[in-house]
């Protein structure tokens, strides 16, 4: 007896681990699907920001938010975070906009997500510019705004400055600095222009895919109608009528149909005849 329960110990232990594992695996599946809410319940509050809807972005925000910090995630926590912060500053609630954006900044930080930081850096800058705000500090906008500049060029990302120069150029136009306020605004101008020009060469190549597959379309449609005309005049003439799916009952406007295919078919075939230039072109009967 002792020797069984010594071979059967192992047997035991192992299934006991595979039920950890099923354990384990479901855990993660469903941290996937709630991390799949969150994600999504961002995305519909960004949605209703970029429409001007504040209230409902923020209440799917806030949603987005409690479901990140519940699972622990540090980057959806300071994403939404900052979103959050842009939706108050077009609140004109400056104060908390500076609040939710100061958190998104640190956790940026911590993460060493040096886009996350210049992002935030360049959202303070802009909400300490806003000269209906109490708080108006433009030494301190100008500061945050060209630490933001100097991140974004030292990763490569160039085109990320385009609306702070645009502030910028604003900042120094307030402050009565006109040198500096007009080279920001060409700097701006600048990259809005290569932002175009690239918006157009993709708008282009999405044209010409489509034109590609509207060709495409095309051909596979005269090819399956020239198969099926073909086809269906074989049976037509031999005094077969076609006959309906659903009563079998021969089909005499399906009939019509494909005899006129037919005759429409031979006349495309046929070469024009050239006109003696009393008339267009036609086709022989």
């Amino acid at each position: 007896m002792q020797r069984v329960l010594h071979r059967r110990a192992p047997h035991a232990r192992a299934r006991a681990a595979q039920e950890n594992l099923h354990r384990v695996d479901a855990v993660r599946v469903a941290r996937r699907g709630v991390l799949g809410v969150a994600v999504n319940l961002g995305n519909i509050g960004n949605v209703y920001a970029h429409l001007s809807y504040y209230q409902e972005s923020l209440e799917y925000l806030e949603k987005s938010l409690a479901i990140y910090e519940e699972l622990g995630n540090k980057n959806g926590i300071a994403n939404n975070l900052g979103n959050m912060g842009n939706v108050y500053a077009n609140l004109a609630d400056y104060p908390r906009s500076l609040k939710y954006t100061q958190k998104a900044l640190t956790l940026f930080e911590e993460l060493g997500n040096k886009a996350g930081v210049a992002h935030n850096l360049a959202n303070i800058g802009e909400v300490c510019a806003r000269t209906d705000f109490d708080g108006y500090n433009p030494n301190q906008a100008e500061e945050y705004l060209l630490l933001a500049v100097a991140m974004n060029d030292a990763m490569g990302a160039r085109g990320r400055n385009i609306h702070i120069f645009k502030t910028l150029s604003k900042l120094y136009s307030q402050m009565e600095r006109w040198k500096e306020s007009k080279e920001y605004f060409e700097k701006y101008y600048e990259i809005e222009k290569e932002v175009q020009s690239e918006e157009a060469k993709k708008q282009a190549g999405l044209m010409e895919q489509r034109r590609q597959a509207a060709d495409l379309h095309d051909l596979d449609f005269r090819l399956r109608l020239g198969q099926a005309s073909e086809g269906h005049s074989r049976s037509v003439f031999r005094g077969h009528r076609p006959r309906s799916r659903r009563t079998g009952r021969p089909n005499l406007c399906r009939r019509e149909t494909v005899l006129h295919l037919c005759e429409a078919r031979r006349r495309y075939d046929r070469p024009a005849v050239e006109s003696d230039g009393t008339g267009p072109r036609t086709w022989p009967e």
